[in-house]
């Protein structure tokens, strides 16, 4: 009954949600428009995920200034300031961030993602009337972790019933209901109705400290038994490596970054989930002294890193981890020195740091993005320099001679430019000529500038290479072979139109029926089924309806929504006969 009461309660503070925090749901309402539009276009998500990443940073200073207020810490001018603050801070970011396929951006996008949720939730915390601040910020983020744990929950267990029901009745009927409707009613799920709930629940988290549900009292034990049993597992697998490292002197490996930061962060949670003080009776109290045996594992993990940038260089991940590695380092030599005087640990100066420290890293010309794109740059120009390459001059035209260079060589100049090209973008490689920058993007700069590796290196080489589409291909029985490739409607060549196949070749257009190859295609699930050879074999007339040749389908790939197909990929060989013939 109390179950069936809490969820009637939540669904009830959905009509409040506009009242209480108007910005935070038109948010999630146009962010679920945006996912929505992109579904239904077929389109790829960067950009919808790029929008949501800026509606949460708009979303997180909203909030954060309508839970103030709510607690009395803001005035209402004061409120609608950050909130404007907020919204200036997203439109930068999307505005500013054209190209969210590149790797770098992702990383951008996480930490600043991570800076605003580790804000929002110290916000709390920098109230100190009425109550103690640390316990203030336990108290509120408790009861706003556990309602959106709740409500998103439910958010799935209505989005699989739903989705259930809809299959049925599609199967049921043979209604050929769209797989999209699933992706808009999971959006509209998840994006909507569950963010409106979590903001509706104000009333909830600024309720008096002391007052406390079952759920909460049972959730903080289930905590206790979780949160420290790991803290003390993470701790003990990395005293006990330090100590191998010290016997044997072998290199750290590259997990242990990853796992000294996880014991960081297990330990701040621990921290704020318990908060031991120095005379305290309790059986955490032993969390205080995680601060004191940090203090020694955060340089093996920058050690862990740094043992890998003369390969690798500084890449922006490798900087993000270091820029953790080294925050958690500052607050465990703060923590140590509270726990040495005997001191409580001022538990919101935990989240504020870690996340100021992440919004700076994130932005400007010090930010571990401009720093990794510069130590990339720098490192292609020194492996080009090695080789003797004057970046600003072109290959002679024709000139097929090769210079040999070392093996590791020619993979760094590959490598390097490939990553700046997939990390940083086409801008990233400037100094090169916009020839040289393509071939960059294919792996291939070092053979742009006539660079061959030597073949004494004990390494498997691998070449690549295609035919295009369109390359007339003489055989010795009088036909000409071409290559024929649609990706989509409209490309330039060869293209289709509903169940015909057209392609142009030498002026004249011919086209092939496919609607029984692709009929007999079937629905792909695992892996795409063989076509049968005579189905594969398509019989290609010009517009008189004289047969010209014949098209061999090697893939073929069709999207059917009721009457309409869509060629969505083929491959196949035009087998040209003579105009004589």
């Amino acid at each position: 009954m109390s179950i069936k009461n809490t969820l009637r309660g939540y669904l009830a503070d959905t009509a409040r949600a506009f009242d209480r925090s108007p910005v935070e749901g038109v948010l999630a309402f146009v962010t679920a428009v945006v996912f929505s539009y992109h579904i239904e276009a077929g389109q790829d998500m960067e950009q919808a995920f790029q929008f949501a990443e800026g509606a949460f940073l708009v979303g997180a200073a909203a909030w954060a200034a309508t839970l103030l207020h709510a607690l009395h810490a803001l005035t209402e001018r004061q409120r609608w300031a950050l909130t404007l603050a907020g919204t200036v801070v997203g439109a930068a970011y999307l505005l500013l961030v054209p190209d969210m396929d590149l790797e770098s951006e992702s990383w951008r996008g996480l930490a600043l993602v991570v800076a605003a949720a580790l804000l929002l939730f110290s916000a709390p915390g920098w109230i100190a009337e009425g109550g103690e601040p640390s316990l203030r910020l336990r108290r509120v983020n408790a009861r706003f972790v556990l309602r959106a744990i709740g409500i998103g929950l439910y958010g799935l267990a209505l989005f699989a019933g739903l989705a259930l029901a809809l299959l049925a009745i599609d199967k049921l009927f043979e209604l050929d209901l769209e797989h999209t409707l699933y992706g808009h009613e999971f959006v509209w799920i998840m994006l909507v109705l569950v963010p409106w709930v979590i903001v509706g629940g104000l009333d909830d988290y600024v309720r008096p400290l002391d007052q406390q549900t079952d759920v909460e009292r049972v959730v903080y034990r289930l905590a206790t038994f979780l949160v420290s049993p790991l803290v003390a597992l993470y701790y003990l697998i990395l005293c006990v490596y330090a100590i191998r490292i010290a016997i044997t002197g072998e290199l750290p490996h590259n997990l242990v970054s990853p796992m000294v930061i996880a014991a960081g962060v297990l330990a701040a949670i621990a921290l704020i989930l318990f908060d031991p003080r120095a005379d305290s009776a309790t059986g955490t109290r032993w969390v205080r002294y995680t601060a004191l045996v940090f203090l020694p594992l955060a340089p093996l993990g920058i050690w862990a890193l740094y043992a890998r940038v003369d390969a690798y260089g500084w890449t922006e991940f490798r900087l993000l981890r270091v820029i953790v590695v080294l925050t958690l380092f500052g607050l465990a030599v703060l923590g140590s020195v509270q726990v040495l005087r005997r001191r409580p640990i001022s538990l919101r100066v935990i989240p504020f740091v870690l996340g100021v420290v992440l919004l700076l890293s994130a932005v400007g010309p010090w930010g571990f993005v401009a720093v990794s794109r510069r130590d990339q740059q720098q490192r292609l120009l020194n492996a080009l320099e090695k080789a003797r390459v004057n970046v600003a001059s072109a290959p002679a035209p024709g000139d097929t001679t090769r210079r040999i260079v070392a093996g590791n060589a020619y993979r760094d100049i590959n490598s390097t430019a490939s990553y700046l090209h997939s990390h940083f973008g086409e801008q990233a490689l400037a100094m090169l000529p916009l020839r040289a920058r393509r071939a960059a993007a294919t792996y291939a700069l070092a053979d742009y500038y006539h660079l061959g590796p030597a073949r004494t290196d004990s390494v498997t080489y691998m070449r690549s290479g295609r035919l295009a589409a369109g390359v007339a291909v003489p055989l010795s029985n009088g036909e000409v072979a071409y290559r024929i490739e649609v990706e989509g409607n409209g490309v330039k060549r060869s293209w289709a139109r509903r169940d015909t196949l057209f392609t142009i070749v030498n002026g004249d257009t011919l086209r092939a029926l496919l609607a029984p190859t692709i009929a007999a295609g079937g629905e792909r699930r695992v892996k795409m089924p063989d076509l049968p050879p005579a189905l594969a074999t398509l019989t290609a007339r010009d517009q008189t309806g004289r047969v010209r040749g014949t098209i061999i389908i090697f893939d073929l790939m069709a999207r059917q929504v009721r009457d309409s197909t869509t060629i969505v990929n083929l491959q196949a060989l035009l087998l040209l006969r003579s105009s004589r013939e």
